[in-house]
Parts: C-alpha cells; sequence; structure tokens
C-alpha cells in the first residue's frame, strides 16, 4: 500500500520512544519493509555498526522498503559511515524522516534516504569532522591529514545527494552550517516538507556544549530522556471542532485526487466504479486500485503458454500498457478491451505515475515524464524496455547472415583463452582383446584457442521522445540493434576466413603444408571435386584418412550465379558435352556473401572456400553461456533525461581446424 508519507505526530510514538530509543523490527504496517529507529548518538556513545549489521542485515532482507526514523546529534565518524554504507547499498526504496535534528553524522546517514522527509521546525547540521589527538608535530599533522581524509568522504555522501561541488560544500562544512526545514530542501539535503513537531526524546542536553553555533530553536527540541517525557495530558492534542473540519476536508480532497489519478486512462470504462469510490469516504486510494484491478481482469483468461495477467499484483496495468505500446509498434497484435489503446507514450507516462499512486498533476510534462522514468514505483521505464526487447529480438530473427549454416555453435563459460580438443586429437580405436585393458587416448597440446569478447551500442529514449510520440525507438531502432548485433558476429567470421590466421602449429589456416590451398584457378566442376577429394584424403596424427565430406561452397556474390549453376545442373554445365554427367552436381550448397567481395580489392581475383558440416571443427563461434542473442540492459535517468538502453552480445570466433576447409584463391 502506498499513502502518502508524513512524519507521525510525536505524541503517536512517545510511549514507544520511552522504552527504546534505538530499535530495527519489520514493519507493522508493509511486510514489506523494515522500520529502523535511530533516536540517539552514533558510535562509542549510542549504536554501533556492528550491532546495527548485526540486526539490520537479517531484518532488511528481501525487503523492499526502509524506513529511517532519525534523531541524533551525531557520533563516531567512521561508525557512522559504515551505517550509512549498509543503508544506502540495499536495494530497497530509503525513506528517511526527521524527527528533530539531524546533525554531524546524523545528517550523513540521512543522505542514505532516496527521499528525505523533514518537518518545517526540524534542522540538519553538516560540519567539518573534529577530534582529540595528543603527541608530537608530526602525530598531529598526521592526524589532520586522518581529519581531511574523513572530510572527502562526508563530501561523498552529501554530493551524491545534493549534487553539489567540492567547494560548495566546503564552504557549508567550514561554517557549521545549520539548516532548519525548507533550507534543508533548498539547499539539497531533504526532498519534502513535513509537519512541524513539538519535542523529541532521547538525545542528552549534555551533547548541546559540543555544539556552540546550535540555534535556540533546535536546543527546544532536545530533552532529557526520563521516564515522564512525551507523556501527553489528556486531550492535549485534541484539535477544535473548526481544526478537525478542516484536516477532514484536506485528507478527503487528497483521497479523492489520488483515486482519480489512480483511474487515469480508465475513466470512461469504468466511470461508474470510480464515481462510487469518489463518494465513499471509506475507501482509500489503495481500495480503490485493488477494485479498478479486479475489474480490468474480470473475464481475462490466461494466454496459453503462460499467464498474461495476474490481477492483484500490480502487473495488469502493465501488461495491458505494454501490449497497447507492442501493437502500435507493430510487435503485437492488440488484446480485446485494452484501456490503453490507441494512447500516447505521454498519456502512457501519466498513467503509470497513478497506477503507482504518484499524482502527476501539477508538474509540466517535461517534469512528469521524468518522474515516470526515475521514480522506484513507476513501471514506465520497464514497460518501454520490454517493447524495445521484443523490437530487437525481432530484428536480430530476422538478420539475413549466413555463417550460421557452416560455422560451429560454441559455449564458452568466461572470457579467459580457452584450448579447444584438435580433431587430430583421436586417433582410432584399438583393438581390445578378450580380457584386455583399454588404454587411455593421448591428447594433443595443438588444440586451436578460442576467446570471447563483448561487443554492445547504445541508444536512448529521452523525455523529447515520449512527447514528441516517436515510435522509430521501438520499432526501428532497436530492430536494428538486434541486426547490427548479429552481423558483427558475421563480420567476425568473415574476417577470420578471408585473415588466413596463424594456427597452433604456427602456419597459417589455409597453406600448402596443410594440404587445404588449391592452386589458384576458376570455378569449375573439376576445381570442386579436387577440392573435395583434398578435404576427404586428410588423416589424423596417427594417419588415419578422416574421410571429410565438404557440405558447404562459399563464395563470394559476383560468384553465386556460377556457384548455384555447377552445384544444381545433372549435366555439363558449361554446354560443351550435354550428355555427360555434371561431376560437381549436389557437391555442396552454396553460400554467397558480399563481405567476401568488399575485402577483395578491385581487379584482383575473387576466392572461393569449402567447408565440412557444421558438426565439424570449422570455425567456431562461441557465445558465453551459449546465449546467442543479443541482451537489452536499460539504465534510467544517468546520462540523458530519460532511459539509456545499452545492446550487447559475448562472443569469440576462432579457427578450429584445417581439415576442414579448402581454399582456392581464384583467377
Amino acid at each position: 500500500m502506498k499513502k502518502t508519507k508524513k512524519f507521525p505526530a510525536m505524541a503517536a510514538v512517545k510511549n514507544e520512544l520511552l522504552e527504546t530509543w534505538y530499535k530495527v523490527q519489520a514493519s507493522a504496517k508493509n511486510d514489506n519493509a523494515v522500520d529502523v529507529m535511530i533516536y540517539g548518538d552514533i558510535g562509542a556513545w549510542g549504536i554501533s555498526s556492528q550491532q546495527f549489521a548485526k540486526e539490520f542485515a537479517p531484518a532488511a532482507n528481501g525487503k523492499k522498503q526502509i524506513n529511517v526514523h532519525l534523531h541524533s546529534l551525531g557520533g563516531d565518524i567512521l561508525e557512522g559511515l559504515a551505517i550509512y554504507n549498509m543503508i544506502k547499498n540495499h536495494p530497497a526504496t530509503v525513506d528517511v524522516f526527521i524527527g528533530g535534528i539531524a546533525a554531524s553524522m546524523g545528517s550523513v546517514i540521512a543522505m542514505a534516504g532516496d527521499t528525505i522527509h523533514i518537518p518545517e521546525n526540524a534542522w540538519m547540521m553538516v560540519h567539518k569532522p573534529w577530534g582529540i589527538q595528543g603527541g608530537n608535530a608530526d602525530d598531529m599533522r598526521e592526524y589532520a591529514d586522518l581529519l581531511d581524509q574523513f572530510e572527502s568522504s562526508l563530501m561523498l555522501a552529501y554530493s551524491s545527494k545534493t549534487g553539489k561541488t567540492e567547494d560548495e560544500l566546503s564552504e557549508l562544512l567550514a561554517a557549521d552550517t545549520w539548516l532548519m526545514g525548507q533550507d534543508a530542501i533548498d539547499q539539497g539535503f531533504a526532498d519534502k516538507l513535513t509537519d512541524a513537531v513539538d519535542i523529541s526524546a532521547s538525545i542528552s542536553t549534555n551533547r548541546i556544549k559540543d555544539y556552540a553555533t546550535m540555534p535556540k530553536q533546535a536546543k527546544n527540541l532536545l530533552v532529557e530522556p526520563t521516564a515522564s517525557t512525551n507523556v501527553p495530558k489528556p486531550n492535549e492534542n485534541t484539535p477544535s471542532s473548526d481544526d478537525a473540519l478542516a484536516q477532514f476536508k484536506a485528507q478527503d480532497k487528497e483521497r479523492r485526487t489520488g483515486i482519480q489519478a489512480a483511474f487515469k486512462g480508465f475513466e470512461d470504462q469504468h466511470s461508474e466504479l470510480l464515481n462510487s469510490c469518489l463518494i465513499d469516504v471509506d475507501v482509500d486510494v489503495d481500495q480503490a486500485k485493488d477494485q479498478l484491478l479486479a475489474a480490468l481482469g474480470k473475464g481475462k483468461q490466461p494466454a496459453q503458454g503462460g499467464t498474461h495477467i495476474n490481477v492483484g499484483n500490480g502487473s495488469v496495468v502493465r501488461d495491458h500498457m505494454g501490449n497497447a505500446l507492442a501493437a502500435r509498434a507493430g510487435l503485437e497484435t492488440i488484446e480485446p478491451d485494452n484501456g490503453f489503446r490507441g494512447m500516447t507514450l505521454q498519456e502512457m507516462a501519466r498513467a503509470s505515475l497513478s497506477e503507482a499512486g504518484i499524482s502527476p498533476y501539477g508538474v509540466d510534462r517535461q517534469e512528469m515524464i521524468g518522474m515516470a522514468f526515475t521514480h522506484t514505483s513507476s513501471d514506465f521505464g520497464e514497460i518501454l524496455s520490454d517493447v524495445a526487447s521484443k523490437s530487437m529480438l525481432q530484428g536480430a530473427t530476422e538478420a539475413n547472415e549466413t555463417f550460421q549454416d557452416w560455422t560451429r555453435k560454441g559455449q564458452l563459460s568466461d572470457f579467459k583463452p580457452t584450448k579447444r580438443v584438435g580433431l587430430e586429437s583421436f586417433p582410432t580405436l584399438d583393438k581390445v582383446p578378450d580380457g584386455g585393458e583399454y588404454k587411455y587416448a593421448t591428447m594433443n597440446d595443438t588444440g586451436e584457442t578460442i576467446q570471447l569478447a563483448t561487443y554492445g551500442k547504445m541508444f536512448s529514449i529521452t523525455r523529447q521522445t515520449i512527447i514528441n510520440d516517436d515510435l522509430s525507438v521501438f520499432s526501428t531502432i532497436p530492430s536494428k540493434m538486434g541486426r547490427a548485433a548479429i552481423r558483427t558476429v558475421g563480420n567476425l567470421v568473415y574476417a577470420v576466413l578471408l585473415a588466413n590466421p596463424k594456427m597452433a602449429d604456427g602456419k597459417s589456416l589455409f597453406h600448402a603444408d596443410h594440404k587445404n590451398l588449391l592452386a589458384a584457378s576458376g570455378l569449375t566442376a573439376e576445381q570442386l571435386d579436387k577440392a573435395a577429394q583434398m578435404m576427404a584424403l586428410h588423416q589424423d596424427s596417427a594417419g588415419s584418412v578422416l574421410n571429410i565430406e565438404p557440405e558447404f561452397l562459399i563464395v563470394p556474390r559476383a560468384l553465386k550465379a556460377r556457384a548455384s549453376q555447377l552445384v544444381n545442373s545433372m549435366f555439363d554445365p558449361d554446354g560443351k558435352h550435354s550428355n555427360v554427367h555434371n561431376i560437381a552436381h549436389g557437391i555442396a550448397k552454396v553460400v554467397s556473401d558480399a563481405r567476401i567481395d568488399a575485402a577483395i580489392k578491385s581487379g584482383e581475383p575473387l576466392p572461393w572456400f569449402m567447408a565440412a558440416g557444421n558438426g565439424f571443427d570449422t570455425i567456431e563461434v562461441g557465445y558465453l553461456d551459449g546465449n546467442d542473442t543479443p541482451y537489452l540492459e536499460q539504465q534510467n535517468g544517468w546520462s540523458v533525461d530519460g532511459t539509456d538502453f545499452k545492446v550487447r552480445l559475448d562472443a569469440g570466433v576462432s579457427a578450429l581446424s584445417h581439415r576442414t576447409l579448402v581454399k582456392n584463391p581464384g583467377q
């Protein structure tokens, strides 16, 4: 359940604070949340990082929301930084609620929050680290250097939240800067202003002497924790009837606005349900959303092969929105009764925020779309990523590549060079006499090496793209990126074939000593037969004939017609002897690729090749864990005002054996 977060009135938590000033516990209101309360000192005077880690790690494990209630004058730098890092590095969404004062290391811990809530009269204080050191001049200089290092660590925490430069922060720290409520927000140290608090507990007034510049208003927020602290008098907080009415009106307005936002995009189809939720003051935003989800999922059947709509888990809107966008991009067929049919990208961004319980009203289009991209509760970025991924994979599937026909697909588990066992490593099997002993085959060390590399490119979906409703970023760009990924692997394969690389024996792939290089000649039936004979007569290391037959004739595009004529004609393809059988008929399948043409200089002869089937060791294309499809990664709101997408593919290409390939340089 997502509700507008406000710092709880102190009267509601006073008795709880009397029991303990520090605790980490599962939230009573949200199964996916953990509540952290630090109302006191950090380190030697109070909570240690070791104790915090012991309780925080198990309590926060698997949680999606962390609520930190903080009221502290600070304490030990190292202890505070450790606590800050534990909270900051947790994958959950973190909300920090300042209970009165977050000073010194207390303000650093506050910076771990994704959203920092501060009351109107609460305070934050930042200052340079200080300490006490005894010793000689060298000791003092060493300690000063240490304090400078600590200051750099503090500024990293402040800078990551506020975006301020080192010079700006140095000035604030040097001045022992106290920021109250709105000032903290204006300076970037907090995000949301909440109602004023009256008094807080569990900070000893003895610590006040450590802060000579503390404003009087801040001192008024500190009391000694005693048995009677903060115990309210009967009805002391009871509002007048006028105040109660005003409070009710404000709460109902907020409720109605939230419900209308949740129904954004569904007002027409479910107007009666919307009106009934607005009228019933007992229906809050979450209950209204549950009713809407149930209405949207009513009558829907799971798609064959898997469940498409999951009513009640929040995916129904995302699935419908993704289907509507994919349909507009020409990737899917629109589902019946899809409420997002025909919606623009901008309308979908607004609906994503509304579905997440975030009001998209009162902000301009740029800010609204930015919120849809970056807010952790919004599915908008994931919806765009899903559709872009489908388009990319479609492009990869439709890529018109030839290398898959004749190369061998391999699997690699890491990026280290990997030796492949050579074809010649296994001689013929030995005869085993009755009761005799089997002998181990001896593996030689001449196997070829293959190694992975990463290939990738980035593209962006910006706020301007959403405002312009530009669908090319889904229908065209990812598709072309997918094709480019597969084309990149094809480039690598033909580069190896044409480069004639050195093999493990120190000789080129195509070499006279390898008996796989024909004398230069044109493409004729006789030459094809010679190439096939050359491949068949290869021997393993023990001298046994391998009897490998070619399956593919690889030619440049300029020789495709000639090659097809040679292998498909029943009789002499040159027409000289019409009744003579064509010795090259059916000898191999023709594969032509223009990369060969492009690699040969004008006027030079065009080479052609014969290759064994891809079950043999020809050229291997290895993929990380065998995944031969490109992968799409997404990151929101960093280098662009929108979403960065990165297409990557991990592949390695290597020639494995000279025995399965034959080359004719052409003439």
